[in-house]
């Protein structure tokens, strides 16, 4: 008998019904105008959102791939308090300026090397060198997404530059009020030696030379919704702010992948499992909300918003999402502007 433990949302049928009735888009759209809002799918998506409010003082920090990236430069032009935009300014050359972050796992695994630096000054010795690799004179660091196979530094320079990152950026995503992290990817690569998963695909000449090093591994419900779980208990737990988190899925699909099957049935995946897995972490916790931007462009009508490797979106569509946001939640008072440009 199943007691609906395992459910994310249980109603009794009244309460269900009246939920219904009472949500004025609880319909899927149609074309006629029976309804109000009946079409909400064309040209573009209209998506009831629910975000926390940014204020002039509210200090944002925002992770993950492409849509994060978006979403800095648009607070950045609106000057909103961005503690990435703050770290970039303090960059010299050399120092890792950016990566990007892929799966759930590696997200988790950079807030407890955060931890480390916020409750010990320093990264352990493990974390210094967990996806670290030698290739002669090299060295070539998979836990970033700059992956300098042909100048890389030596294994000191390399642990500084991680370390500067960890200092001078991540560290401070424990007094950030609200965290913006975009999920990719449920296809990962995981580093045996280090009993831990990492950011960057070994590439072949790494792998001739490590052959039994790494493994992929493809994520499941479980294992995605317990990483997302554990970055939200541990921001949560070593904040000195109240933390509110904004979970998004990345709409650009997979290069390539490493299963034996088309790769849009994994990209469909990949990205099901991904939205799927933020939906209980949301309805668990007051501090965590859902922002639609994969449904979006999934649901936008034509097929003119890809580039020409069919991955990338064209910037008027990213302009559209990145709008919603900044309707949803800059507070008039305080960012005026841009309301004028939404």
């Amino acid at each position: 008998m199943n007691n609906g433990k395992d459910c994310v949302e249980i109603k009794n049928a009244e309460d269900a019904w009246r939920t219904l009735g009472n949500n004025r888009c609880g319909y899927w759209p149609v074309r006629n105008k029976v309804r109000e809002n009946s079409n909400r799918l064309e040209p573009f998506p209209s998506i009831a959102i629910q975000l926390p409010k940014i204020e002039q003082s509210t200090k944002i920090m925002t992770l993950g791939s492409c849509f994060a990236n978006n979403l800095l430069k648009f607070l950045s032009f609106y000057n909103v308090d961005s503690i990435n935009k703050e770290y970039l300014l303090q960059c010299e050359n050399g120092d890792m300026q950016w990566t990007n972050i892929y799966n759930p796992k590696v997200f988790s695994r950079f807030v407890k090397m955060a931890l480390d630096i916020l409750n010990n000054g320093e990264l352990s010795s493990e974390n210094q060198q967990l996806g670290v690799v030698a290739l002669g004179d090299e060295w070539i660091d998979l836990m970033f997404t700059i992956e300098r196979e042909d100048k890389s530094p030596s294994l000191d320079e390399l642990v500084q530059r991680r370390t500067k990152y960890f200092k001078k950026f991540l560290s401070r995503i424990f007094e950030a009020d609200v965290i913006c992290c975009t999920f990719g990817l449920a296809e990962c690569w995981f580093d045996k030696e280090y009993q831990t998963f990492i950011n960057v695909t070994p590439s072949k000449r790494i792998v001739k030379r490590y052959p039994d090093r790494f493994e992929f591994r493809v994520l499941d419900h479980a294992q995605a919704i317990s990483a997302m779980e554990e970055i939200v208990h541990l921001v949560n737990e070593s904040s000195s702010t109240n933390p509110k988190f904004v979970f998004t899925v990345s709409p650009v699909p997979l290069l390539a992948t490493f299963r034996n099957q088309d790769v849009i049935v994994s990209n469909f995946y990949s990205k099901s499992l991904l939205r799927s897995s933020i939906e209980p972490i949301v309805h668990n916790h007051e501090n965590v909300f859902y922002f639609p931007s994969f449904e979006m462009l999934l649901h936008t009508n034509g097929t003119n918003i890809w580039t020409n490797d069919l991955r990338h979106i064209y910037s008027n569509f990213i302009t559209a999402v990145i709008n919603n946001f900044v309707q949803h939640s800059l507070c008039p008072k305080d960012f005026p502007n841009s309301f004028s440009y939404a």
